[in-house]
């Protein structure tokens, strides 16, 4: 595969998630009733979670696994303790 094909199969799946996130909305405004609400509050939150996603390259901390927070801890705490002290 070159540069430019994975470029745009990158350029594919992120503008696919950005549709997905975008009818996730819709599907939530579309809410009438009081468990519709509930359930439309819960949509809207997966429609945010793909946008950061896309936005940030890095999953919300809330949904990652257990290894993936260790895994983000560690390196957090690897750059904390290599940066030089300051004077």
């Amino acid at each position: 595969m070159t540069a430019k094909t994975m470029h745009q199969a990158e350029a594919n799946i992120r503008a696919a998630l950005t549709a997905l996130a975008d009818r996730y909305q819709q599907i939530a405004d579309r809410a009438t009733t009081d468990v519709g609400r509930l359930r439309a509050m819960q949509i809207r939150q997966a429609a945010t979670d793909i946008r950061h996603t896309l936005a940030t390259g890095r999953i919300p901390a809330y949904l990652m696994t257990g290894p993936e927070l260790d895994a983000l801890t560690t390196a957090e705490h690897a750059e904390l303790v290599d940066e030089p002290a300051a004077q």
